[in-house]
């Protein structure tokens, strides 16, 4: 059973959430955590390939690929190794970023840890460590504003702990795109914006599915406050 911290923000990023896929996933991240108090690789893993061998969808072409490997036989390092050169070493998207939101919620993950976890669930499905990045600046960011971290609070934590990638985040361009630093900069932004956040990152997003569930997780996160 989830917790009411992370029921919220699994609820979150679903409001954000187009299609469905990234608060599928989500909620797959939940229910593990809620099991094991901390990230799993073999339960995951499972966890995902049941949901790949029944009825996925929206899953993002990185995990389409690794788990379309494991299902042809092939073992699961090797799939996620596949996936990145099938992808042209371009496997750094953001689902990663937006299924992670609720491991800000367990309280049996240390701030210490949280980065490290985090990066840990990305390297299940992407290989390229920015997409761990930008996932770890995700759960972070979502603990601090659980916390009643404002923006500059915020900005103070991750430039002495996350440096780099906070860094990165910010030096990326606002728009539609599906890196995993895109899509975090973009639901960033429409945080602190004075427009209906999640409108205006509808509006900037278009079709793309990318920031939104990103975005939710973040306002999930401060209606527990």
């Amino acid at each position: 059973m989830l917790s009411k911290a992370a029921f919220e923000i699994v609820n979150g990023i679903r409001s954000g959430d187009a299609i469905g896929g990234p608060s599928k996933m989500a909620t797959i991240v939940a229910e593990s955590i809620a099991v094991h108090h901390q990230i799993v690789p073999e339960d995951l893993i499972r966890r995902y390939y049941d949901w790949w061998s029944s009825d996925a969808f929206d899953t993002g072409p990185t995990f389409a690929l690794v788990f379309g490997n494991v299902n042809s036989g092939m073992d699961h390092a090797a799939a996620v190794h596949k996936a990145h050169a099938d992808l042209g070493g371009q496997s750094s998207g953001c689902a990663p970023a937006q299924r992670i939101g609720s491991l800000a919620a367990c309280d049996a993950i240390l701030d210490a840890r949280l980065g490290e976890q985090t990066r840990l669930e990305a390297s299940l499905t992407h290989f390229d460590p920015d997409a761990g990045a930008a996932s770890a600046v995700v759960a972070i960011v979502t603990r601090l504003l659980m916390r009643g971290y404002d923006q500059e609070e915020v900005d103070a934590y991750m430039e002495q702990h996350e440096r780099e990638a906070w860094s990165l985040v910010a030096q990326t361009s606002i728009g539609n795109g599906g890196t995993g630093y895109e899509a975090v900069h973009l639901a960033w932004d429409c945080l602190w914006s004075e427009q209906p956040s999640m409108q205006l990152c509808e509006s900037i997003s278009s079709a793309n599915n990318y920031a939104g569930p990103i975005l939710g997780a973040f306002l999930g996160a401060q209606r527990l406050i």
